[in-house]
């Protein structure tokens, strides 16, 4: 289970690639961003104009199905489900990507 770590890695696919050659099942939770839905992809946040350090990416459901599909599981689920977030003191989206091995 990769619960919201991800996203504070800076080089999160040699993690999940560490775990997958481990597991026959895995479950990665990130936070649900709208902008990054059609299609698998990661955005990098820090950047020579902001001065985020608490993250380094948001993901779309897509590049954990795709990757891990790559990884050998090929049975993958995807939730979209709400969690409260002490940070943010508010309800945000969120998604969990379920992985399996046959």
């Amino acid at each position: 289970m990769l619960g919201c770590v991800l996203l504070h890695c800076s080089c999160p696919v040699r993690i999940v690639e560490q775990v997958a050659r481990r597991v026959q099942t895995i479950i990665i939770a990130e936070p649900f961003i709208d902008t990054l839905t059609k299609e698998p992809a990661c955005w990098l946040i820090p950047s020579s104009q902001t001065q985020t350090v608490e993250a380094w990416w948001r993901f779309s459901p897509m590049f954990f199905t795709n990757y891990l599909e790559v990884l050998g599981f090929k049975k993958t689920t995807v939730i979209r489900h709400r969690q409260f977030s002490r940070t943010e003191g508010k309800q945000i989206e969120m998604f969990t990507v379920v992985g399996q091995k046959p």
